[in-house]
């Protein structure tokens, strides 16, 4: 299943090229050109229905405790070293994702955490 996905300016360039390659529909906040706030990054994904991939922490309290509009998925990629195209690698075989313990209104936000495995969760 393919996925249109934004990556944010910390996702390694090798990582979305992989992606691109397997045929996910892939946008590039680094490749843009301009620096993006975080609540830009969200609003972005969230107009384009895209999952944001990255290695920022700040996207969950911006949706959970200061309620900005989540797009469908954050998924945040924790990894102590990695070759730059490792995220690329695992974000197809997850079989998603790990589903947030917070409903946020009426949205269908999913967080999911990598770390060299997929974690898979419910409550």
């Amino acid at each position: 299943m393919t996925r249109r996905l934004l990556a944010n300016e910390n996702f390694p360039a090798p990582s979305v090229r992989l992606l691109r390659d397997l045929g996910h529909d892939v946008l590039s906040v680094a490749e843009e050109g301009e620096a993006l706030t975080d609540n830009a990054v969200l609003a972005k994904a969230s107009s384009d229905q895209r999952w944001i991939v990255t290695f920022d922490r700040d996207y969950g309290e911006l949706i959970f405790a200061r309620s900005v509009p989540a797009p469908p998925a954050v998924i945040l990629f924790r990894l102590k070293s990695y070759r730059p195209d490792a995220p690329g690698q695992m974000l197809p075989n997850c079989s998603i994702l790990v589903v947030s313990s917070r409903a946020i209104s009426s949205s269908s936000t999913r967080v999911a955490f990598a770390d060299g495995r997929c974690l898979k969760k419910t409550e």
